[in-house]
């Protein structure tokens, strides 16, 4: 029974495809390849391509056509312990087959390989084949712009080239390379932006023509709003998970792709450009576009030679080193950077690619502005400690004074790079996030020590996934085998001013404890569903996507994908526009330092904000994944300032609001456990509609912010800054505008017009109706069916609210009374 694996194969490397070995010292493995030809006769050029360890026979269709490194006359089938004439290994050997290639039939073929793996010590498994046609290299896309795009395509023999394209008139041209060659390059120019082409390259041998097939591409647009675009890095070993990331990225079909450096291990050489490269992306890169960022294993031993050959980048450097550049897609500008100061590269202030980037930043017009090179700004695993220039200055803390003051100065929205193999994304610092995408393949690293504002890290192989669609981004880290385990928003502008819609459900709120020894459950996911509502992002912090649910009792707050840093919290204000709260929070608490005792020390020193438009009558403390439930005494792990958790009354002494759900954590679905990180990512809040004085269908008006690190100068003098971002119509000046958020209905009720009555206190009873603002109702009552209806002389003539319901609130006694309503 054969077994099936991805190429390449390896007894000694758990990153291979694993293989079993019989034979003793003189191990042996055979393998087997099915695949399907149309039209044999246009195969001219055939070669096989293989880096190996040892030796092995190659047959095609049953008959040899290879034998490398394995004693026996040709022709022979040899034994399974049959000797080697060597033992070395081999990176790269291209066979060339032409001869051969008339055992090429239509339809299926085979081909076998039996390796021989002896006879060393230990014998092992080395083996990475691959058989090409016509072409050793198939056509790739580099460097694309919305008017151009270079191709680049090899061939085992020297022909001349040309590739023939089909505009978007139909119409057919034909652009040779300047000369004939193994390497052809041609540069197709004047094209439209955002426009489809067809293309396929063609090669002569003499009076024949050898042609690809065709394929696709579309230029970047110069105006698009949606678009889409896949990241990752240091790949270049060939290992398994390579394999799988590719796919991954494949499946995506990303606008164009972004390599973020270390393109081989250990470093870039010409004869493994195939076997780590263009091979695993080729059947892809055909048509999707890739932009390479050198890394540092790129620039070892000569391999900034090779990178400027092989990929021809277009750098703005003119001093012959940096290798840097800028592009457009759409709504978004691209800048390509070089931090590899070992190699050369400067980025320091004065530097001639630091004014470089000041300029291009300057000028650019596009509202996105995304940042990319291959050293990290900002890592929690072992490339924080880098200083390749040996400055005595750490290569992060020299990149985040640069760069980094550039990307706040000027919008960048976020920061890419690699190096450190592994995922993870950072909080905003001065209002630019860092993403480290470093499982492309290479074998992963782990935390060292966690940085300022790191809020995930993997050590997991992934491609990041970026979409935007006008004002919003998505980004989302997907792993080799498919599954998104992280994601992130960003909104470029602030929320618009309207009324939003909640939906009517009832999101999970798992009753068991924490179980994760990190404040949280396993398997444990937001729930909450609906429209997201957006927030605009902080300097510091964001507050992600907001959703809001309700059934009939409960009002359901939730944020999914915050991103915060230690000692921040989440204030969220709620109000019944029906209800009158409070202009500010001034004069509210006892003004004292005091955790342990009244509590709610968030909101005792949230003095300093304001609200337009807005009264709250209830205030929220919120953002630790430790705080699950009501807890006006609950601690973080600060030096002093504890803010408190929970739902509170905007009263003189916060008082709790009775009945609270809260759950917060770090993940969604909760898979690991993120050490050294209290702060939730997702937060679900449940408070009782009672508690607001709200009905199904109401309205709500909320607003929130984010209070940054406490100032303390003494017990009873606490600044609670506040960042710049919110959920709200507006936040200036320190005052805060809601959003409105009309509540839903149940929709297994009918539409008919529906009195909702609910005891209040000893004897009294609240009758609430939804209105319509174009209609007057008077209330009429009867103590029995029998008996005629009359106007109640406290409820005549009424007109709803700006929440378009109407309540009503009297005190019966104890007799039986039935109500229904007149409306005119």
């Amino acid at each position: 029974r054969w077994t099936t694996g991805i190429s390449g194969f390896s007894t000694s490397s758990y990153q291979f495809t694993g293989v079993p070995m019989v034979g003793g010292t003189n191990g042996t493995v055979r393998f087997r390849k099915f695949f399907s030809v149309e039209e044999p006769e246009k195969v001219k050029l055939l070669t096989l391509r293989a880096e190996y360890q040892h030796g092995f026979v190659v047959w095609l269709n049953g008959i040899e056509v290879a034998r490398v490194n394995v004693s026996q006359a040709a022709g022979l089938v040899p034994a399974f312990s049959q000797p080697l004439t060597n033992q070395y290994y081999r990176p790269v050997e291209e066979i060339d087959l032409s001869a051969k290639a008339s055992l090429i039939k239509a339809g299926t073929n085979l081909l076998a390989i039996q390796y021989h793996a002896g006879p060393p010590a230990s014998p092992s498994v080395w083996l990475v084949p691959e058989l090409f046609a016509n072409f050793t290299r198939a056509p790739v896309l580099l460097n694309m712009s919305s008017n151009q795009v270079l191709l680049h395509w090899k061939t085992s023999l020297t022909t001349t080239g040309l590739v023939e394209v089909v505009r978007e008139d139909n119409l057919h041209v034909r652009i040779p390379t300047t000369a004939p060659g193994t390497n052809h390059y041609v540069l197709l120019t004047n094209l439209v932006g955002g426009a489809s082409y067809e293309y396929c390259v063609i090669n002569g041998i003499g009076e024949t023509e050898i042609s690809s097939p065709f394929y696709s591409f579309r230029t970047l647009s110069p105006s698009n709003t949606s678009l889409r675009f896949t990241v990752f890095g240091d790949t270049g070993y060939g290992y398994l998970p390579q394999f799988l990331v590719a796919k991954q990225v494949k499946n995506l079909r990303g606008d164009f792709v972004i390599h973020l450096g270390d393109l081989i291990y250990p470093y870039l050489v010409d004869e493994l450009l195939d076997l780590r490269i263009f091979s695993i992306y080729g059947t892809f890169n055909n048509s999707i576009p890739f932009m390479h960022a050198p890394g540092n294993h790129d620039s070892y031993n000569s391999g900034r030679n090779v990178y400027r050959n092989i990929f021809k980048p277009m750098t703005r450097a003119t001093d012959g080193i940096g290798l840097f550049r800028s592009f457009d897609h759409g709504s978004a500008h691209f800048v390509q950077l070089d931090a590899d100061t070992d190699a050369g590269a400067r980025y320091e202030s004065g530097s001639e690619q630091y004014q470089w980037l000041e300029n291009d930043l300057a000028t650019t017009q596009k509202p996105w502005k995304f940042i990319f090179f291959h050293h990290v700004m900002r890592s929690s695993s072992a490339h924080q400690y880098d200083d390749y220039n040996r400055d005595g200055i750490s290569d992060v803390k020299a990149l985040e004074q640069s760069i980094g003051s550039l990307a706040s100065k000027y919008g960048v929205q976020l920061v890419m790079t690699s190096h450190d193999h592994n995922y993870e994304r950072f909080s905003p610092m001065d209002g630019v996030i860092s993403i480290v995408s470093g499982g492309g393949g290479a074998s992963l690293y782990s935390m060292q020590t966690r940085a300022l504002g790191s809020s995930q890290f993997w050590s997991r192989y992934h491609c990041l996934d970026i979409q935007i669609e006008e004002n919003k981004l998505v980004g989302r880290a997907v792993d080799m085998n498919g599954l998104v385990f992280d994601e992130f928003t960003i909104h470029r502008s602030p929320p618009v001013p309207r009324e939003y819609s909640a939906v009517w459900a009832t999101p999970e709120f798992p009753e068991q404890g924490a179980n994760d020894s990190d404040g949280n459950i396993f398997g444990q996911r937001f729930t909450l569903t609906g429209e997201a509502v957006p927030t605009a992002l902080g300097r510091f912090s964001g507050l992600g996507d907001a959703y809001f649910n309700n059934d009939a009792r409960f009002l359901y707050v939730g944020f999914a994908r915050t991103m915060l840093q230690n000692e921040q919290s989440i204030f969220v204000f709620l109000q019944n526009p029906d209800r009158t709260g409070v202009a500010s929070l001034a004069g509210l608490g006892n003004g004292l330092v005091d955790p342990l005792d009244q509590g709610v020390d968030g909101l005792d020193f949230l003095e300093n904000l304001g609200f337009t438009n807005f009264a709250p009558t209830i205030g929220c403390i919120l953002g630790n994944e430790f705080a699950d439930g009501q807890g006006r005494n609950f601690t973080r792990p600060v030096p002093f300032f504890q803010p408190g958790q929970g739902a509170f009354f905007l009263d003189a002494n916060f008082s709790n609001v009775p009945g609270i759900k809260l759950q917060q954590f770090n993940r969604s679905p909760q898979l690991n456990t993120e050490r050294e990180d209290e702060n939730a990512d997702f937060i679900q809040l449940a408070i009782p509609l009672a508690s607001l004085g709200l009905h199904p269908g109401g309205l709500l008006r909320v607003g929130a912010v984010v209070g940054l690190a406490p100032v303390v100068s003494s017990l009873d003098q606490i600044i609670q800054e506040l960042d710049t971002g919110y959920l709200g119509s507006g936040f200036g000046n320190v005052r805060l505008a809601p959003l409105s958020i009309r509540l839903a209905t149940d929709p297994n009720m009918s539409d008919a017009l529906a009195l909702t009555i609910t005891p209040v206190g000893e004897d009294g009873i609240e009758i609430f109706w939804l209105a319509d603002p174009a209609r007057i109702y008077t209330l009429q009552f009867t103590d029995s069916l029998a008996k005629p209806f009359l106007d109640h002389p406290n409820a005549t003539g009424l007109v709803p609210t700006e929440s378009r319901s109407i309540t009503f609130v009297e005190s019966p006694g104890t007799v039986t009374r039935y109500y229904r309503l007149l409306i005119r």
